[in-house]
């Protein structure tokens, strides 16, 4: 309970004993109120003397008696209009009890409300943060991984392209090689085919001659035995064996340009 709360409480229990205290029925009968002599602050006078009232007396007796009885009954209106007014404070007490316990629980129930609300919202934002933290971070990750993925991939490249690189070099060393030889191979082959044509061309020289010698000595056959020195067909031959050769080497010569 809070500090106000205790107030009101306390200044309602102060009203209710005010009232009681205020309002409370007498102990004594009202007759002794009425009729209880008073101290007399001098000397007591002598009584009066013994026998039956005087006229005086009685209606003096009968005027007091009126009196009292006046008396009761305004002091029973009284008491009366007391308890009402008693009845009347209680139930508005009670009521104002009522509503403040009514107002004090309405604020509650506000407060707790707004409470509720301002906590829901504020662990809405918690966990929006937590959220906008969780992308952060997941973003970062990400951008990460992707340079990450980026440089993997750019190695990649570079060791291919270096792998690539080396084996065209160790492909054109090797062609290069195969070249020279095929060259050296040709140079030879050349060599033989200049031989045979020099060859050629001793023979031929030399059987012009023979068959001068012969033409002297038998004028008659003019034409030399077939197939005995027959330099055509030794030539056909010679190409043939030269050609494929020739075009082997062509071939390897093409793909050693394209290479290069």
């Amino acid at each position: 309970m809070s500090n106000g709360a205790k107030q009101e409480n306390a200044q309602d229990a102060k009203m209710l004993s005010f009232v009681e205290v205020k309002y409370h029925e007498p102990k004594e009968p009202i007759e002794k109120l009425v009729l209880k002599p008073r101290q007399a602050t001098t000397s007591v006078p002598n009584p009066p003397p013994s026998g039956p009232p005087s006229r005086s007396s009685r209606s003096k007796i009968e005027e007091m008696k009126h009196i009292i009885a006046k008396l009761k009954t305004d002091l029973e209106n009284e008491r009366i209009r007391s308890r009402q007014i008693y009845r009347d404070k209680f139930t508005e007490i009670s009521k104002v009890k009522e509503d403040s316990n009514r107002v004090k629980e309405l604020a509650i129930k506000d407060l707790e409300k707004k409470f509720s609300i301002e906590k829901a919202i504020e662990v809405q934002k918690v966990k929006e943060n937590i959220i906008k933290e969780k992308d952060n971070e997941n973003r970062r990750l990400v951008k990460e991984k992707e340079d990450e993925i980026r440089r993997l991939k750019s190695s990649l490249v570079s060791e291919r392209e270096r792998a690539v690189n080396a084996a065209i070099q160790i492909q054109k060393k090797s062609l290069r090689e195969q070249h020279n030889a095929i060259l050296n191979r040709y140079k030879i082959l050349q060599d033989e085919v200049d031989s045979l044509k020099r060859d050629k061309i001793v023979l031929s020289e030399r059987l012009t001659e023979k068959e001068r010698e012969i033409l002297k000595v038998n004028p008659l056959t003019s034409t030399p035995r077939s197939g005995t020195y027959n330099l055509d067909g030794e030539e056909d031959t010679i190409k043939k064996a030269i050609i494929p050769r020739l075009k082997i080497f062509i071939s390897r010569e093409d793909s050693l340009l394209w290479f290069a």
